[in-house]
């Protein structure tokens, strides 16, 4: 900074001869007028001699005028650390604390005995001045401290300090400043711009040192100060919840919601690395957000950095969703499919296959091929998915069996859910309809057919993690749309064949760590399971769109706030208003110290005891035509189709169903190809069987993108009325909801007395297809019986349930209680739970330990109930039971045969409830047996054993 006052000078008398001296530059021209030169002044100067503003002579021989000063210092703002008040630590010697102060600094060489004055200011306004300082002692008595500011100012701020030099008690006029000293945390700018899915780094100086309540450097080493960063102005409205990604703009990856800088290495830039928020959308602008820098806590010796006021730091977001738009895959019966990139193929073949595969996750979508029944040889549909998020696995099976040639369904299909982390998935449920949205944003929607309880299609909707990453039966997503490249083989590459691409990603009986539709998967075992749950191991993202608060906990604040581990969130609406539908599965996840476990298909594992919520497991088996190449695929027409008529039906009925305009503009869908997969249906099984699933596909592709085109929720209609999206999705519902309810984003909203998909169904009449987990047979000693899983078809969300309780007694069954009317749990649209503990029930007389049970029956309406079933409870230490097949003729003449259980009695007597009796004891006990009840009751029809039985001693 030396110099300064020589340039200001040589400004201010420009075209001057000028001479140096100990005084400094003084004119060698002849001068007659006062001029200033800045802090000094030139009088009546000639170039023989030199005459200082006090009258001193100053010639040639300068050197024996010693009571000149200076002309060219410029003082300088330094932050540094002073010692402060000690305290007491234990296990370490007392040493003084470290204070951040400012200090005045003028580095050159002084003459004669002079003093000083030392002026602070803070952002122009004048603070405190130290007046005739002499040079020794500027260093020590002149610092500027917290004490003098901290109730005024706060950083970020601009301090100056200034000096005026005094001769001999004579004021020298005027204060030289020194130049601005920003003192606070500064980032590097205050704009910036990040694509979505990528990053920017902010880098952050820190001028100010950090106090300690030591200067012991162990203890320094974890004195630190930390700078919280927030978006509080994040966008919470609806059309950034629309698809269950959460409404924000960008996150940060880092270990907490702010920016740490420690005693020992503050002068080291820190760095905020920034993420442009995947938002799902294809934004109709670019979108802004801002960065909040705050302190919501400080020690002692950092209270300077309280209330720090940083501006806020702009972000434009560019959009990078829009590089997915009409990207879609699908798969639909009997299989046709569209990969991410837009090729078509058809393919027939059964079997677990990879649909989609992202191991970053790892991330997986498995779906199940079977022969579709029927006779239909060479068909192919969907009976299951499994969709691995991380360490968590989502399991839907419709069948029982895979077969190239038959179709084994399962009388209620096996809905499962092992979720190890709250974020690893969000599932939503409307009715048949599923809506799962893995971490990355990635959504795979699935229906399940309600008449034939196969899952009509399977739609998977890539999110930008995806891109040059995801591999499967969907194909290859390139960054830019090309679909040369998606027939990749799992092992060889790019190949030109559909089928060869399409055989090599299915999962055989060799491939037991890629099983997903087995009981226990080989991923969900400790040895081998990523530990995804320990943060950790994985990329750090932080929320940060709340202040944190000096009354919170930081732990606590980080948890709720950094929990991310991709670069998109679900939203918080949305995450928890789907807490209910997560209830639809059986919820646990696999632990290093217990593991869930099935006995059998009666008996529950004993960890039921604690939930009482447990599901029945049946294996999945393939036959033996499972890679049979003897099928017989029709290759003409029948029942009176021809080619031409079959593409001509197909043709109107898309049309009739989706309007074209829609699915040219808003899924970019080729009419030919779901006609061409209409007619080739039609040539397959001779009907239209398949024209649901095909209109369902397209219907899918147009709200996926619609909900995904920002401008659809702002754009309105001719009329004013309502928005563009609400208009094209309430176009969208089967059948128009039979004039029986409104359609809302493409679901029908039943009115009063009617139900189901399409409003076709009347809430008069009870659910149907109803039976009992377990046969209605429950073990006290296994299961704490208070609720069971009922299985239907469930067209309500609203369910009641009737029931009253029984005793079995040696002769007759005691009734216990009164008919009441309660509301079920609805779990899905196959299963609903009802409680079983009655507070009206009145107790037996009897001193033995005799089974119990429930009368049940099922209603939509809570008026109209459907026909008694019955749940028994027993306790194993006392009874045993065997499973005999009992055969019961149907009025219609036709033969049911019917799994009834044959309980074989052991009734306790003379014995407490605690002791144990073994089971081939019969000293106190008497045998007695449930016997054959069409001898009772030859009207019952009930499929559980207290309408078929009677207890009779033998």
């Amino acid at each position: 900074m030396t110099g300064y006052i020589k340039v200001l000078i040589f400004l201010s008398l420009a075209g001057r001869m000028f001479c140096k001296s100990i005084c400094g530059y003084y004119y060698t021209a002849s001068v007659t007028t006062y001029t200033s030169c800045g802090l000094w002044s030139a009088f009546r100067c000639t170039s023989e001699r030199y005459e200082t503003r006090y009258g001193e002579r100053c010639c040639s021989n300068y050197e024996s005028y010693p009571h000149c000063y200076p002309s060219t210092s410029i003082p300088s703002v330094e932050s540094t650390l002073i010692d402060g008040q000690v305290y007491p630590i234990s296990n370490f010697d007392p040493t003084p604390s470290l204070k951040p102060v400012f200090r005045c600094v003028v580095d050159d060489t002084w003459y004669g005995n002079y003093t000083m004055d030392i002026k602070w200011t803070i952002d122009g306004d004048d603070i405190i001045t130290y007046t005739n300082v002499s040079f020794t002692d500027i260093n020590l008595t002149t610092i500027l401290r917290d004490t003098d500011w901290i109730d005024t100012h706060q950083m970020n701020m601009e301090v100056q300090c200034a000096i005026k030099v005094n001769d001999s008690g004579m004021d020298s006029g005027h204060f030289i400043f020194s130049p601005v000293f920003k003192a606070g945390i500064y980032p590097e700018r205050f704009e910036y711009t990040v694509m979505e899915g990528e990053s920017i780094d902010i880098n952050f100086t820190t001028t100010v040192p950090v106090g300690c309540i030591s200067s012991n450097n162990i203890i320094r080493a974890h004195c630190d100060q930390n700078f919280y960063i927030s978006q509080p102005d994040y966008d919470k409205s609806t059309i950034q919840c629309s698809n269950n990604d959460g409404g924000r703009n960008i996150i940060f990856n880092s270990e907490f919601c702010g920016i740490r800088v420690r005693s020992l290495d503050w002068e080291e830039n820190k760095i905020l690395k920034v993420y442009g928020f995947i938002d799902g959308l294809y934004n109709y602008r670019d979108r802004l957000t801002y960065i909040r820098i705050s302190t919501s806590s400080t020690s002692t010796p950092n209270e300077i950095w309280k209330d720090v006021k940083v501006p806020g730091i702009k972000v434009k977001v560019l959009d990078k969703d829009v590089v997915l738009k009409n990207r879609l895959c699908q798969s639909f019966n009997d299989p046709h499919i569209r990969t991410f990139d837009g090729q078509y193929y058809h393919y027939m073949e059964v079997g677990e296959f990879v649909m989609y595969r992202n191991n970053k996750g790892p991330y997986w979508v498995h779906a199940l091929f079977t022969n579709c029944g029927f006779g239909w040889a060479g068909s192919s549909c969907h009976c299951g998915i499994a969709i691995r998020s991380r360490n968590s696995l989502l399991v839907l099976r419709t069948c029982q069996s895979i077969s190239r040639t038959q179709k084994h369904l399962l009388s209620q299909p096996i809905t499962l859910l092992r979720r190890c982390d709250d974020s690893d998935i969000i599932i939503e449920q409307t009715r048949y309809r599923y809506k799962v949205t893995l971490p990355t944003g990635t959504q795979i929607i699935f229906t399940i057919s309600s008449w034939s309880k196969f899952i009509t299609g399977i739609s998977i909707k890539p999110s930008i993690p995806d891109l040059e990453e995801a591999k499967g039966l969907c194909g290859f997503p390139n960054t830019v749309k090309n679909p040369i490249d998606d027939y990749m083989h799992r092992e060889n590459g790019v190949v030109n064949s559909y089928k060869e691409f399409a055989d090599s990603w299915r999962i055989d009986n060799t491939m037991k760590d890629e099983q997903l539709f087995v009981e226990e998967p080989t991923f969900l075992s400790e040895d081998i399971s990523v530990e995804v749950h320990n943060k950790k191991a994985l990329a750090h993202y932080c929320v940060c769109d709340q202040e944190a608060s000096s009354t919170v906990s930081l732990d606590d604040f980080n948890t709720l706030h950094c929990n991310l581990t991709e670069a998109t969130d679900y939203c918080v609406e949305n995450s928890q208003s789907s807490t209910g539908s997560l209830s639809s599965f059986y919820t646990g996840c696999k632990d290093t110290v217990k593991t869930r476990k099935r006995r059998s298909l009666i008996t529950n594992s004993p960890s039921s005891i604690e939930g009482d919520d447990d599901f029945e497991f049946q294996p999945l088996t393939y036959e033996n035509d499972v890679y049979s190449e003897d099928v017989y695929v029709p290759d003409t027409f029948r029942n009176g189709w021809t080619e031409e008529s079959a593409r001509q039906a197909c043709l109107e009925s898309i049309r009739n169903a989706v309007p074209s305009n829609l699915y040219s503009d808003f899924g970019d869908l080729s009419e030919d190809f779901f006609v061409q997969t209409c007619t080739m249906d039609i040539k397959l099984v001779g009907d239209m069987t398949f024209l649901a699933d095909t209109i369902d596909a397209m219907v899918t592709s147009i709200i996926i993108e619609a909900v995904r085109n920002e401008s659809l929720y702002i754009e309105e209609t001719a009329s004013g009325n309502e928005t563009i999206l609400t208009y094209i999705t309430s176009l969208l519902c089967p059948s128009n909801c039979n004039n029986n309810g409104n359609c809302t984003s493409g679901v029908c909203i039943c009115s009063d007395g009617f139900m189901g998909i399409d409003c076709s169904r009347q809430t008069s009449v009870p659910p149907s297809g109803v039976s009992i987990q377990y046969n209605g047979i429950c073990s006290s000693k296994t299961r704490s019986c208070v609720k069971t899983n009922i299985y239907g078809d469930f067209q309500s969300t609203i369910i009641w349930y009737k029931r009253r309780s029984f005793q079995i007694l040696q002769r007759s069954i005691l009734y216990t209680s009164e008919f009441e009317i309660l509301k079920a749990e609805f779990r899905n649209v196959f299963m609903v739970t009802v409680e079983l503990k009655s507070s009206r029930r009145k107790r037996s007389t009897q001193t033995t330990t005799t089974p119990e049970g429930y009368e049940i029956s099922l209603s939509n309406d809570g008026i109209n109930f459907g026909e008694n079933f019955s749940i028994i409870i027993y306790d194993e230490d006392c009874y045993s039971y065997e499973v005999n097949i009992v055969t019961i003729g149907i009025s219609v003449g036709i033969v049911l045969a019917v799994a009834v259980i044959v309980a074989v009695i052991v009734l306790c007597k003379c014995k407490s409830i605690e002791k144990k009796i073994p089971m081939n004891s019969t000293s106190q006990c008497k045998t007695v047996t449930f016997t054959d009840l069409e001898t009772f009751y030859p009207e019952s029809r009930s499929r559980t054993p207290v309408d078929l039985f009677l207890v009779k001693q033998k």
